[in-house]
């Protein structure tokens, strides 16, 4: 395919890019973020330890009970039965509580849960910083193309111009070759920006998981944003890190499990019972997990033999503690001891991975702020640089070809420099986000 066949395609490309139809603006493209699927993922997480907690801290349901009995003497089995009776008994079990096994596992869920909401949350932002991203490397991508289809069809023109000097014997081969070197780079550029493009179009709405629709991105220069120096952000990230505060809430746990390890907590029950002419009352209570019984028997339903003799009330109760003889006790302190020393280990590494972290973005963002002043300056030289050209061709100093050159460079220089403004307002929402910072702007 020859230069010509290439730049026409690549201009009507550029129609298609400067149509007026409907587009994706950055906000909407913000606001469907919040369906991508990192984003998705992270609150159905949440939904789902949310009810892992529910379940954990349910006591459970009450408990009723039913025991049909049917009874028989005789001296023989070949023999008839000197009585026979039918007998019932109902129970009933409630836990008004949790065991201690139960409420450790009910606040690991319930800091599980507090970590996934958190998560979830995060998640949200962290998908609005990707379509923020993406968007911007989308626009870029789309007006760098529509630039470079125009630098190819200038520098097919100059290089007709040239060639037509070369014919007439006023300027040099190598001028004429180096223009031809110029045309086959300008085409080979667009060809490759306008590949960038549809590339990042791509990226763009498959993520956003919406159809494109085919329509030109915009972008406006966001003004400079501030943040507070790097150290205060650190400061703030270690309170504010879902992480960090999952792992602060877990060695406080595994603290609270050794404490309780190390005291004396018996587990014991009590039972009484009474019971009067066949009638049997039975109530009893576990301690540990605070788990009370009650049953009744009536008496029972003589079809056969002599009745139910009237007797006195007989009431008993009783106590049963189990004393734990030390072992058990000092192994599982020993292996607490051991958890809560990898919890503590492990929370130090992450304050100090996250303080890192948060220090580089914000260099990083430090970095980006001065590379957009720089191509700032440089836009504003290469605007005074086409005044200074506009004015000479004004007075027949400067041809066409050179005004529309200094046009495109100038243009060149702007969208560089707001492109670079985009990428410093990128840099500060990954800095304020790496240190869990809310941005006012």
């Amino acid at each position: 395919m020859n230069p010509r066949s290439i730049l026409s395609i690549l201009l009507a490309t550029g129609a298609l890019l400067a149509s007026p139809a409907a587009a994706l603006d950055l906000n909407q493209a913000l606001t469907l973020a919040s369906g991508s699927g990192d984003a998705a993922l992270a609150r159905a997480q949440a939904a789902l330890a949310r009810a892992q907690y529910a379940e954990q801290r349910y006591t459970g349901d009450l408990s009723l009970s039913l025991e049909p009995g049917y009874k028989i003497v005789a001296d023989d089995f070949s023999q008839e039965a000197k009585s026979q009776a039918l007998s019932l008994s109902a129970s009933a079990s409630v836990s008004l509580g949790l065991s201690a096994a139960a409420a450790e596992r009910a606040a690991l869920a319930l800091a599980q849960a507090e970590y996934a909401a958190a998560q979830a949350a995060l998640a949200e932002d962290q998908a609005r910083l990707r379509a923020y991203a993406l968007y911007r490397d989308a626009w870029f991508a789309q007006e760098d193309a529509a630039l470079a289809a125009r630098e190819a069809e200038l520098a097919e023109r100059e290089f007709a111009a040239l060639r037509a000097r070369y014919a007439a014997g006023s300027v040099a081969y190598a001028e004429l070759r180096k223009a031809e070197d110029a045309l086959f780079a300008a085409a080979d550029a667009a060809i490759a920006s306008d590949m960038k493009r549809r590339i990042a179009r791509l990226e763009l709405w498959s993520w956003l998981g919406v159809a494109d629709d085919g329509g030109p991105l915009a972008a406006a220069a966001p003004e400079a944003g501030a943040l507070p120096k790097a150290p205060e952000l650190a400061a703030h990230a270690l309170l504010a890190d879902p992480a960090i505060q999952d792992a602060l809430l877990k060695r406080r746990l595994s603290e609270e499990q050794l404490d309780r390890a190390a005291g004396f907590e018996p587990s014991a029950s009590f039972k009484l019972s009474a019971s009067k002419d066949g009638h049997a009352f039975t109530a009893s209570y576990v301690v540990d997990g605070a788990r009370l019984s009650l049953s009744y028997s009536p008496p029972p339903l003589v079809l056969a033999g002599p009745e139910t003799a009237q007797s006195p009330w007989t009431v008993g109760a009783s106590l049963s503690v189990a004393l734990p003889l030390g072992s058990a006790s000092a192994l599982r302190q020993d292996s607490l001891a051991a958890s809560a020393e990898a919890d503590r280990i492990k929370l130090e590494a992450l304050m100090a991975k996250l303080s890192l972290d948060v220090r580089a973005a914000y260099q990083a963002w430090v970095r980006a702020e001065a590379a957009r002043d720089q191509v700032a300056r440089n836009a504003e030289s290469a605007a005074e640089l086409l005044a200074l050209v506009a004015a000479r061709a004004a007075r027949g100093g400067a041809t066409e070809l050179e005004l529309e050159r200094a046009g495109l460079d100038a243009e060149r220089a702007a969208l560089n420099s707001l492109a670079k403004a985009l990428e410093a307002e990128r840099a500060r929402m990954a800095a304020a986000l790496a240190a869990r910072y809310p941005l006012s702007n």
